[in-house]
């Protein structure tokens, strides 16, 4: 989930754009979540405009709980290539 805001406003006879963005996912056993503040400037620059951005991230999270992985049995994986591979986990090696 992304979530974004920004607004524009003049200061000092210059368009500025302050926002904040909040990202927060979970993939497998990986959970990765962000807070961060966002300013830009728009300069001009011939005859467009230069935008020139700064993010500051308040809260950053990367987590992984290897605990919630649990082995057992015979596995066959298949890579990218299409290869199978097979893995075998001794009985006695294996979580209940």
């Amino acid at each position: 989930m992304l979530i974004t805001g920004d607004m524009p406003f003049l200061f000092h006879n210059r368009l500025h754009a302050a926002g904040v963005v909040a990202y927060y996912d979970v993939s497998g056993t990986f959970r990765n979540s962000l807070l961060a503040a966002q300013y830009c400037l728009r300069q001009p620059a011939g005859k467009g405009f230069l935008n020139i951005g700064l993010q500051a991230g308040g809260v950053y999270n990367l987590a992984f709980d290897p605990g919630s992985i649990s082995i057992t049995g015979d596995h066959t994986q298949q890579d990218m290539r299409g290869a199978q591979w097979k893995f075998i986990v001794p009985p006695e090696k294996c979580s209940t």
